[in-house]
């Protein structure tokens, strides 16, 4: 239904007026969307996290990651919506397996750090 829409958008997007989009199957065809079922599922779960509805949230963020365990997004969203949703246990253990798949770099400052010693 919104094909049209999305190949008359790239179509308007590009800077030749005749030249059809390099990731176009063929001219005078649409651009083919084709999201993964996790993308999906994530992308479902934060417009119920927008809304306040975590427990709707929190079930299509497990629906993404249950398909592709090392999807990132995921994880960071449904980890988002539990400490929302103040389910702290199974917030640890999603932050955990965010920090496995993407290891946080932290780098700890003093507001007054120590003065050099006089050696």
């Amino acid at each position: 239904m919104y094909g049209w829409y999305v190949w008359l958008t790239r179509r308007i997007a590009t800077s030749e007026p005749n030249q059809q989009p390099a990731d176009s199957a063929s001219p005078g065809r649409p651009l083919v969307l084709n999201p993964t079922q996790e993308a999906m599922a994530n992308n479902t779960g934060v417009s119920y996290a927008a809304r306040g509805e975590y427990d709707k949230a929190i079930r299509h963020f497990r629906m993404a990651v249950s398909q592709k365990d090392d999807y990132l997004p995921g994880w960071k969203n449904l980890l988002a919506a539990l400490v929302e949703a103040e389910r702290w246990p199974e917030a640890l253990q999603a932050a955990e397996k965010a920090e496995e798949l993407h290891p946080l770099r932290l780098e700890l400052r003093s507001e007054n750090p120590p003065a050099p010693s006089k050696s």
